[in-house]
């Protein structure tokens, strides 16, 4: 049986196609819907790379860019072998995975880069409240800042929420921390003419969200400052202003919160307000990742990564604020 094909120029401007020496299908007639079907089927059948087009010159058309243009649908990828599959589902079940993570910076007058991180990888879960400490020097907040796609890295991967930044436009990436990540940074970043009320609804504004003023207040309350809610942020104190800015990072509810020394200007009573409510966070598929200094506040947290010279010297679960000094201690 001969393949279809067909029917050349030299025949006459009418083309068909041929199928076992009968013509089903002529270009300029295309006949009924159940004869086009058929003479497609036949040259799939014999034709599989290639398909045939009513309106191309040619009449036919390379399948695979069908496939580029989506046309037609590619086959499904292999699924991967049982070996990688509890690897896969470990690392697809982690809100935050960082992939062997550099950080370098060029130095002035000197031909070669300071290395700040040293290709670190880790995970954090939902649910999950994790610190980073160590020694002052050793990466924390780079650490932090590159993981929340605000410094670009040198080498590896981050990819939150299943979205990697290094895949992301400028735009894209600003849209996604703002829909889906929280702040807490050390230098608060509070808008001098708004009231700590206003500051607090100010994300959901900007992303023109819909919200319950009562939210708000809830937000300044649960870090007591409800009474400081019509006040400027240069009326109030320096551990107040922090608390302004947890309370924001707290009324957008992101799945992801970055928190950079929360506690560094709180008094005891404060810090303790303030670690419970960035517990109740990580809860309902959500999580915070907090560097700090205090050694009780990264004792609460439900693992402690500890840092030396850009590396990840250990890890530590559910440890005791002895645990936690200790190994700082062998780091530094």
């Amino acid at each position: 049986m001969s393949c279809p094909s067909l029917g050349g120029r030299s025949g006459g401007r009418s083309r068909a196609l041929k199928v076992g020496g009968d013509t089903t299908l002529r270009r300029g007639h295309v006949g009924d819907s159940h004869s086009r079907r058929s003479a497609m089927r036949a040259w799939y059948a014999w034709c599989p790379m290639r398909t045939l087009s009513l309106t191309h010159p040619r009449g036919l058309v390379d399948r695979r860019t069908h496939w580029r243009r989506g046309r037609l649908r590619p086959r499904s990828p292999t699924p991967p072998d049982n070996q990688r599959m509890d690897t896969l589902m470990d690392t697809e079940s982690a809100l935050l995975v960082a992939e062997d993570i550099e950080k370098r910076y060029p130095v002035r007058g000197a031909a070669r880069e300071a290395h700040v991180l040293r290709g670190i990888s880790l995970q954090v879960r939902a649910g999950e409240l994790v610190s980073i400490v160590g020694p002052s020097g050793s990466g924390k907040s780079t650490l932090l800042y590159c993981l929340a796609g605000l410094v670009p890295l040198s080498h590896g991967s981050v990819r939150i929420a299943g979205a990697r930044f290094s895949e992301l436009s400028v735009g894209r990436s600003s849209r996604f921390r703002r829909d889906h990540l929280g702040f807490v940074f050390q230098s608060y970043n509070l808008l001098p003419s708004l009231t700590a009320l206003q500051n607090v609804q100010l994300p959901a504004r900007l992303a023109r969200r819909r919200f319950e003023p009562r939210a708000s207040w809830e937000a300044l309350d649960a870090v007591g400052l409800a009474d400081h809610a019509q006040a400027l942020p240069g009326t109030l104190s320096g551990g107040q202003q922090q608390r302004v800015a947890i309370a924001r990072a707290l009324f957008s509810k992101p799945e992801l919160l970055f928190a950079d020394e929360p506690t560094g200007a709180l008094d005891a009573r404060a810090t303790r307000l303030v670690l419970d409510q960035l517990r109740l966070t990580a809860v309902d598929g959500r999580a915070v990742l907090m560097v700090t200094h205090d050694l009780e506040a990264a004792a609460s947290a439900d693992r402690v990564l500890v840092l030396r010279n850009g590396l990840l010297h250990r890890e530590l679960v559910a440890p005791t604020t002895r645990e936690v000094f200790d190994a700082v201690e062998l780091a530094a």
